[in-house]
């Protein structure tokens, strides 16, 4: 997204038929809470996505100011780049995925329940919108519980859940190599995982 051509297209484009519903989802989210949150760029697969890349909140890379506004895994940070990059190597591809966060808005303050609250009813409102899902990538143990929560609010069949690290460089570090090791083998293994759920035989 350092490129201001590319980066306004993608939000030219961010009502192309493929993200906009996901996107008019974005606009009905804030109107309704008069907070801001990003649109997701059409760079990814929209409602015809197979992985849901789900992570925590978006964080200043996706912010209008001071970055593309959008969510997206070309965003320019390390965490971004560290996904695109195994992603890449996993064997999907960008248009396999959408992301999304459990917390949708920009984060001013301290959560709260009805913080979580609001943001399980939008993720609920996305899952609506995504019939071809097979896998979900949740990065961190909130992340993670707050799917599990999600997932009682209505049966529906569920796609596989793969918890895995989040990809901020602050939640892999540990003082011990071994384990950092350990933890950017885990989280590329998640994405290789759901490549394997995408293949014919299901993995």
């Amino acid at each position: 997204m350092r490129d201001p051509v590319h980066r306004e297209s993608q939000l030219a484009h961010r009502y192309d038929p493929h993200v906009a519903p996901i996107n008019r989802l974005v606009d009905d989210l804030r109107e309704e809470s008069g907070r801001p949150l990003p649109h997701v760029a059409p760079a990814c697969g929209g409602v015809r996505a197979r992985v849901l890349v789900l992570c925590h909140d978006p964080g200043p890379p996706a912010r209008q100011v001071t970055g593309s506004g959008m969510l997206s895994l070309e965003n320019d940070d390390p965490a971004a780049e560290r996904l695109h990059a195994i992603v890449g190597r996993s064997g999907l591809t960008v248009l396999d995925l959408v992301p999304w966060n459990i917390h949708p808005w920009y984060l001013e303050r301290s959560t709260d329940p009805a913080d979580l609250d609001g943001g399980l009813a939008a993720l609920d409102r996305l899952l609506a919108l995504l019939p071809e899902l097979r896998a979900v990538v949740a990065h961190g143990r909130d992340v993670r519980n707050a799917w599990q929560d999600v997932t009682r609010l209505r049966p529906r069949s569920l796609p596989t859940l793969i918890e895995t690290y989040d990809p901020d460089r602050r939640e892999l570090w540990t003082p011990d190599a071994a384990e950092r090791v350990g933890r950017e083998a885990h989280l590329r293994e998640a994405y290789e995982r759901a490549a394997q759920l995408l293949e014919p035989d299901g993995g």
